[in-house]
């Protein structure tokens, strides 16, 4: 089969442009809305990541491959420090604090990532793409730090529906469990960089737009 028709592939590049579409729609509708701002920031990172995931798992030569590896997790490690900023303007809370450190951690790991092989050391041909990101002995706390700041997102907001009443409530509930869905499905397409596959790869990458989308209507 032709990488480039593979449905890991064409469900990347398809979330990458329609998760930039959304955000760029959501954006325009209210340019001087911090939360349409903030969910422009985290649409980018999601489509940045999308797009250069499908781009090295369709790249036969091994060097590009690699190389497109190593890029798609810039994008990986902003996601959830761009969810935890966006989630921030949804709710109204100020933690200037974790934000810093995470945007820290993130550039720090990034930079880890391009100069060592600690995370990346290599690509493997095993999950039914070319080339797919190999997992190095430190790349599980690139996991661990998506998660936590994942979870501080989502306590955050937790926290908010015991407080909001209303129809506030229900919105903020609306999100919390899109945010529960996407990112529960969005966690496997970090099995594939140990070997393991199961549902919904190689579909796993359609996340990112479904989820942009649920949140988009919410904001709207």
């Amino acid at each position: 089969m032709n990488p480039l028709f593979h449905p890991y592939v064409v469900t990347a590049y398809l979330t990458s442009f329609a998760t930039l579409a959304i955000g760029a729609f959501v954006f325009q509708k209210s340019r001087r809305s911090p939360i349409h701002r903030s969910f422009l920031i985290f649409c980018v990172s999601i489509a940045q990541w999308s797009f250069f995931t499908a781009l090295q798992a369709m790249t036969w030569d091994y060097t590009w491959a690699h190389f497109w590896s190593k890029f798609c997790h810039v994008g990986a490690m902003l996601i959830p420090v761009f969810f935890y900023y966006f989630t921030l303007k949804i709710t109204g809370r100020v933690k200037r604090g974790p934000l810093a450190l995470g945007f820290f951690f993130a550039f720090l790991l990034t930079v880890l990532n391009f100069t060592t092989s600690l995370f990346i050391p290599g690509m493997r041909s095993d999950v039914g793409v070319p080339h797919f990101t190999k997992a190095g002995s430190f790349y599980f706390i690139m996991i661990i730090f998506f998660s936590v700041y994942v979870f501080l997102a989502l306590i955050h907001l937790w926290k908010e529906i015991l407080d909001a009443r209303g129809a506030r409530k229900k919105h903020l509930q609306y999100f919390f469990l899109a945010s529960m869905v996407g990112f529960g499905i969005g966690v496997v397409n970090f099995f594939p960089v140990y070997g393991l596959t199961f549902w919904p790869y190689p579909y796993s990458a359609a996340c990112g737009a479904l989820y942009a989308l649920v949140i988009a209507y919410a904001i709207l």
